[in-house]
């Protein structure tokens, strides 16, 4: 069964919609610092945390959960994050794969209450372990410790079921500051009597603060609690933050602790998701080692096919052999593959099976399916769903409704979705509507909406942001979002990795060799791995700026980047030392 596998990840085929990858995330607020953009254009953090932060940045979840990431896809179409997927550059959404695999790990998997927070008005149970999230979510970031004191003072239970039921629900909304702040209290006042709180406590330092604070963590962490789930946590910390080095050399030390398991395994090759021979070196780990691949693997493998319809039914069929059945993540991924590759009808049979049953009580397929029908087509469906939804709609059903609307052209239905949400989602799903206008190249709209959010001196978490620097590329205002992202980076806000990489390629295509050296500095400096496709844009910047470079080979090099066969032509074209550079006199 393995060998099949490894035969079904090879040859290396052109990738289609990413049907996985998030469009946007619903996250949860820290309240630690936002982005304001005022109407003059200036930005400036709010900062409500200044005596429990180390440093004033935005770390951005690269995670949402499983019902989210299966209705931002938008299959058929490629989107500029799936074009820069393809030469490399990892969207939000990519790493995603391995999370429910991580939340196994932490044990969420068998703790009551802890995936019925699908979404903030999602019913909640009146259980005093609820209470606790309550009051966490509830209290400003700098009275965390306070509120946890008064807590314990009045003699309310803070058993170990109770802790960990409270870090599953702090995870899944992606408080991730709140929950290193509960955790150090926890540890100062309780103390861990587990390994799951420690792993707990490395997944929230990994995402509130640097991967190095979660690897210095973990070299303090007791050996009698540095168990698999420990090492789990932080290898899918690395493997989120695209530390290949580092990931593999945890890796190493996992395998010579005895300490792998499939979860480990699927990280791995969530990381290697374009080297198929490293994919197939996992592989045949596994098999060598009798470790079983799960569900996860299978989903990974599959959304790593692309259009390569043949491969993704080899590895169906080999699912079936082992009696393991797709969920309704998979299903949505796999009716994505078929709509990208055309065939229609089997993407509406998957789609059949999704809807069996009254979504009335199965809302949560309503997410996924209305950008399925909006992707082919089917108005009526869109409707049917939406109908059921609308009354008392979640958040992710409001974005995945404008999503479906805006994709089927209708601009005016998509925005009375919009303005009928409260104004705390609006914020929040600001740059869904603004994606809408965009993809229908109604840029006046877009402008009028930056503007209208702009004047209210709204927060702008990272991926909206993204969204309104998107919106100034398009219309070819470089240097006004070149001026947001300038002044965001000197106050030490962290924005998304495809953020930086679109204001560098806007820069690139002008010539404009200085400011594109500038980008590629921030980048390095903001903690992101710098990879291939990073090079080849700063290289074309030289082309475009006719321009001779001098040490872009050692630079390369000192990065342990292997170039391509384009890199290597780019690289010719400025070689100052080389008679064939197109710059020389």
């Amino acid at each position: 069964m393995m060998l099949a596998l490894r035969r079904a990840v090879n040859p290396l085929r052109s990738h289609g919609c990413l049907f996985g990858a998030s469009k946007f995330h619903i996250s949860g607020n820290d309240n630690l610092e936002h982005v304001v953009v005022t109407s003059c254009g200036a930005t400036q953090v709010v900062e409500s945390s200044k005596s429990v932060l180390t440093s004033k940045r935005w770390y951005q979840s690269s995670f949402s959960s499983l019902g989210n990431r299966c209705l931002s896809s938008h299959a058929g179409a490629r989107s500029d994050e799936e074009e820069n997927n393809d030469n490399g550059v990892e969207s939000d959404g990519e790493l995603e794969l391995c999370d429910n695999e991580m939340k196994e790990a932490l044990g969420e998997a068998t703790q009551n209450g802890a995936d019925n927070l699908e979404s903030e008005d999602a019913p909640k149970s009146k259980t005093v372990c609820t209470e606790l999230f309550e009051v966490i979510r509830v209290t400003a970031v700098k009275a965390i410790p306070d509120a946890l004191d008064m807590w314990a003072k009045e003699g309310k239970p803070l058993d170990r079921s109770m802790i960990l039921q409270t870090m599953a629900n702090l995870r899944k909304r992606r408080m991730s500051l709140k929950a290193k702040l509960f955790a150090e209290w926890l540890q100062a006042n309780e103390g861990f009597s587990g390994e799951e709180e420690y792993a707990y406590a490395i997944d929230a330092i990994s995402r509130s603060s640097r991967v190095g604070d979660a690897e210095k963590y973990m070299m303090k962490i007791p050996k009698a609690f540095k168990g698999q789930k420990v090492y789990d946590a932080m290898l899918f910390s690395l493997v989120s933050q695209l530390q290949t080095g580092k990931a593999e050399k945890l890796f190493e030390e996992m395998k010579d602790l005895g300490l792998i398991s499939v979860i480990g395994c699927n990280q791995m090759l969530v990381l290697y998701k374009r080297d198929n021979a490293k994919k197939c070196n996992v592989l045949s780990f596994m098999e060598n080692n009798d470790i079983s691949p799960n569900l996860a693997t299978y989903r990974i493998l599959i959304d790593s096919k692309g259009k390569d319809i043949q491969g993704i039914e080899k590895l169906l069929e080999d699912m079936k052999a082992k009696g393991i059945e797709p969920d309704l993540s998979l299903q949505a991924v796999l009716a994505g593959r078929y709509i990208s590759a055309g065939l229609n009808e089997m993407a509406e049979e998957i789609m059949k099976k999704i809807e069996v049953g009254d979504l009335n009580t199965n809302r949560i397929v309503c997410r996924t399916l209305l950008p399925l029908y909006a992707e082919l087509g089917k108005s009526d469906d869109v409707d049917k769903i939406w109908k059921i939804c609308e009354p008392n709609a979640w958040r992710d059903e409001h974005q995945a409704a404008i999503l479906a609307m805006g994709k089927l052209g209708r601009i005016k239905e998509a925005e009375e979705i919009f303005n009928n949400m409260n104004e705390n989602w609006k914020n929040n799903c600001f740059h869904t509507l603004l994606d809408v206008y965009l993809n229908n190249k109604l840029l006046g709209k877009a402008k009028n909406l930056a503007k209208d959010r702009d004047n209210g001196g709204h927060i702008l978490p990272p991926w909206t942001m993204h969204a309104l620097l998107k919106l100034y590329l398009e219309t070819g205002e470089v240097e006004k979002a070149d001026l947001i992202l300038t002044r965001v980076t000197r106050l030490n806000v962290k924005p998304r990795y495809l953020t930086y990489f679109s204001v560098m390629e806007a820069y690139a295509k002008k010539g404009d060799i200085h400011n594109t050296e500038k980008i590629f500095h921030w980048i390095r400096r903001s903690g992101y791995f710098v990879r291939l496709p990073i090079y080849q844009c700063l290289v074309q910047a030289y082309i475009n700026g006719k321009s001779p470079a001098y040490g872009l080979r050692e630079r390369i090099k000192a990065d342990n980047i292997i170039p391509n066969r384009d890199l290597g032509l780019q690289l010719n074209r400025v070689d100052a030392f080389r008679k064939s550079a197109e710059f020389i006199d």
